[in-house]
């Protein structure tokens, strides 16, 4: 639901405002990838993504709502249930984000 809820907020002023949800499976795993075509993530900001409270009061004010929690929850959520979350590169397109849970099967 958090990254769902993160792709809506994020490509609010988008020009293309689809969220992509897929989900596929292997043997051994499940993966639910979230997408969307907002502006993106800024490489510095990349590094620090999954960090708890990493988002600056001028952030918190001049963006989507949120104290920068949520994604350092999902991921370790998803790696209790031994698995992971990570952001995926774009090859190339800056804009939007494209998250990927892994689980196991």
């Amino acid at each position: 639901f958090n990254l769902v809820d993160n792709a809506c907020k994020y490509a609010q002023a988008a020009e293309d405002r689809r969220i992509q949800v897929e989900a596929s499976a292997t043997r051994t795993q499940v993966l639910l990838r979230v997408v969307d075509h907002g502006a993106g993530i800024a490489p510095r900001a990349a590094s620090t993504l999954f960090r708890p409270f990493t988002k600056s009061a001028t952030d918190a004010a001049n963006t989507a709502p949120g104290v920068g929690l949520g994604l350092a929850l999902c991921r370790r959520l998803a790696r209790d249930l031994g698995g992971d979350l990570q952001l995926e590169p774009r090859n190339g397109d800056p804009r939007g984000a494209s998250f990927v849970v892994t689980l196991p099967r």
